[in-house]
């Protein structure tokens, strides 16, 4: 991988690779170590050992999984588009829905060689783009539409800067004005709490956090989002336990643990 951004994928691949060895997995993700690879494991090797961001990492994978189950309830046709794929496997998981996945062209020819989507049991659709220098208007446009639609952006904000996040949701409010924004978002006090030495490990990539503010739900609401529904990551991954704070630490004694990064479903208004 070229784009160091494309390389975290190796990151959250290896943490649904891990979950998918236990017997009660969150997510059990049982095409992860296909997606891996050997170099694949290399990349991850460092964050091994990291119990509890890998912990709230599998977590976030699961939260979205099941917002998006209950919307494919009743319209198992639904579309759903994913901006920033990386190693994701949910069309084939899921076997629910109709699917475009967005991302650099490497992770794109890496799933196609290693898991084609002519394969999957449901429609799925992979668009390489660069994002650095391609429009993401012009690749989504042939899908354009009135229906409600899910767009999912898992781990993607904190990479991008505040024009580029705002550029990207008027884009999905001219095509798609039915949509619903599915995304997780971080504190800066979050970061600087508990996220220091993650975040070390992600630079090593060659990656860097761009947007990470101190209430970042102010600029989707600024964009005309109102929030429909939010999880906290770490208060599940208590309940979970998937992290080692006790569910009744994280909700009575740890406020920026438990609301400092989110889930969120955002819809326009």
């Amino acid at each position: 991988m070229t784009n160091p951004v494309s390389n975290t994928a190796f990151y959250c691949g290896g943490v649904r690779m891990q979950d998918a060895l236990h017997d009660d997995p969150l997510v059990g993700d049982r095409y992860a170590e296909r997606l891996m690879g050997e170099d694949g494991r290399r990349l991850f090797e460092p964050f091994a050992g990291q119990r509890n961001p890998n912990g709230i990492n599998v977590t976030r994978h699961r939260i979205i999984d099941d917002m998006l189950r209950e919307r494919f309830k009743g319209n198992p046709l639904r579309l759903a588009v994913v901006i920033g794929t990386g190693l994701d496997t949910r069309p084939f998981r899921m076997a629910t829905g109709r699917w475009v996945e967005f991302d650099e062209a490497p992770i794109i020819e890496r799933k196609e060689r290693l898991l084609p989507s002519a394969t999957c049991l449901v429609p799925l659709t992979r668009i390489p783009i660069d994002f650095a220098h391609e429009s993401l208007a012009d690749k989504l446009a042939p899908w354009a539409t009135n229906d409600r639609v899910s767009v999912v952006m898992e781990g993607v904000m904190m990479y991008l800067d505040e024009a580029a996040i705002s550029e990207t949701c008027r884009t999905l409010f001219d095509l798609m004005p039915n949509h619903t924004l599915i995304c997780d978002l971080m504190s800066e006090k979050f970061l600087r709490r508990y996220g220091g030495d993650m975040q070390k490990l992600i630079e090593q990539m060659g990656a860097k956090f761009k947007w990470v503010p101190k209430r970042p739900l102010d600029l989707f609401e600024y964009l005309g989002y109102r929030k429909s529904m939010q999880v906290s990551i770490a208060q599940r991954a208590a309940t979970w336990d998937a992290i080692s704070a006790p569910p009744w630490i994280v909700k009575n004694f740890l406020p920026t643990l438990r609301d400092g990064f989110g889930v969120y479903a955002l819809k326009g208004d």
